[in-house]
C-alpha cells in the first residue's frame, strides 16, 4: 500500500514538475534545430566569407600547436636537468638554505625539507607537461583537439546567424535616419565573434575589431566595403560587449545605432541558450527563476525597439516549452 501511495506521489510531483517548471535543454535544442535548418537554405556571400575566415584561423591555431609542442618539449628538458641537479647537490643546497624549515599551521607545527618540497613541485610541473606533450603528439589527442576546434566554429557560426536573424528583425522596427543598411547588420552580426573560435577572452571583441579591420586586405574574401563602412562595422563589433561604452564620447553617432543593434541582438540571442540561464542543478528553471533570468535579459537592452523584439521571441519560445 505504502509503494503503491509513494508512487502515485512521484508520478504527481513528475507532472507538476513538467507544467510548472521551464527546460532550458529544450528550448536550446528547438531553436537549434530552427537555426541550423535556417543556415542550410541560407547562402548568403557574407555567411560563406565567415566560414572561410573560420577556416583560416583554425588553420593558424593548428600551426601554433605545432610551435607549442617543441616549447613544451623545450620546458620538460629544463625541468630535468633542474630536478637532476637538485637531487645530486641536495645535501649542500639544504645547508645552504638552512634545511629542514619549520611549517607553523593552524594544526601545530612540522619539518619540511626544502630541497625536496622544491623536487615535488618541479616533478608535479614536468608530469603535467608531460601529459599535455603526449596528448598533442598522440594522434588521438590530435584528433580530438581537431574536433574540438570543428566543434567551435559550427557553434560559432549558429550563433552568428542567430544573431543576424535578430538584428535584422530590429533593424525592420527601427525608422531609420542614420543610413544604416541591412549589408552593415549583416557584416556586423556574423563577425562580432569570428575571432571567438580560438579567442574566448573578454577582449575577443577587440580582436575581432582589429580581424575585421584587416579582411579588405585578403583577395580571397573579395570585401567591397568602403573605409567608411569598414570602419562603422568593426567599431560594432568592438563595442558589442561593451554596454557601457556604447555613447557619443566613445563612439561616433553616425556608428551609434549599428552598435547598440549587434549590442542588444547578441543579448537576445542569449534566450537561446540553455547555459547562460539553466539551474545549476538542472535543466530545469521554475516559473520565478525564469522570469528573474528574463529580466536580466532585459534590463541590458538599449533600444526600445529590441525590447519589442524580445517579446516576440519569449513569445516564440513560449509556443514550443
Amino acid at each position: 500500500m505504502k509503494a503503491c501511495f509513494f508512487s502515485y506521489a512521484l508520478i504527481k510531483k513528475i507532472e507538476r514538475r513538467e507544467v510548472y517548471m521551464i527546460s532550458a535543454r529544450l528550448i536550446d535544442k528547438k531553436y537549434r534545430k530552427r537555426l541550423e535548418k535556417y543556415t542550410k537554405n541560407n547562402h548568403n556571400e557574407t555567411a560563406i566569407k565567415l566560414k572561410l575566415v573560420q577556416n583560416v584561423l583554425v588553420t593558424i591555431k593548428k600551426d601554433q600547436i605545432k610551435n607549442s609542442k617543441d616549447k613544451i618539449r623545450s620546458l620538460i628538458n629544463v625541468l630535468k636537468n633542474d630536478i637532476k641537479q637538485l637531487k645530486k647537490n641536495k645535501s649542500k643546497l639544504e645547508d645552504a638554505v638552512n634545511s629542514p624549515w619549520t611549517l607553523y599551521t593552524k594544526k601545530g607545527s612540522k619539518k619540511i625539507n626544502a630541497i625536496d618540497e622544491e623536487i615535488k613541485a618541479l616533478e608535479k610541473i614536468k608530469k603535467i607537461k608531460d601529459k599535455e606533450l603526449k596528448n598533442l603528439s598522440s594522434k588521438k589527442g590530435k584528433k580530438k583537439y581537431e574536433n574540438k576546434l570543428a566543434k567551435k566554429a559550427k557553434e560559432n557560426y549558429l550563433h552568428s546567424t542567430c544573431v543576424y536573424m535578430i538584428a535584422k528583425e530590429i533593424f525592420t522596427c527601427l525608422n531609420n535616419e542614420n543610413d544604416i543598411t541591412e549589408e552593415l547588420v549583416r557584416y556586423a552580426s556574423y563577425f562580432h565573434d569570428a575571432v571567438k573560435v580560438v579567442d574566448k577572452s573578454h577582449n575577443h571583441s577587440r580582436n575581432g575589431h582589429n580581424l575585421f579591420k584587416s579582411l579588405k586586405g585578403i583577395s580571397d574574401l573579395n570585401v567591397s566595403l568602403s573605409e567608411e563602412k569598414l570602419d562603422q562595422i568593426a567599431k560594432a563589433i568592438f563595442f558589442h560587449n561593451k554596454r557601457e561604452k556604447i555613447d557619443p564620447s566613445n563612439i561616433p553617432n553616425s556608428n551609434i545605432l549599428l552598435a547598440q543593434i549587434i549590442h542588444d541582438a547578441d543579448k537576445i540571442s542569449k534566450l537561446y541558450k540553455s547555459k547562460t540561464w539553466k539551474s545549476s542543478k538542472s535543466n530545469y528553471l521554475s516559473p520565478k527563476q525564469y522570469q528573474k533570468e528574463l529580466s536580466k535579459l532585459r534590463k541590458k537592452l538599449i533600444l526600445v525597439e529590441s525590447e519589442n523584439v524580445f517579446e516576440n521571441h519569449i513569445k516564440d519560445i513560449h509556443s514550443y516549452i
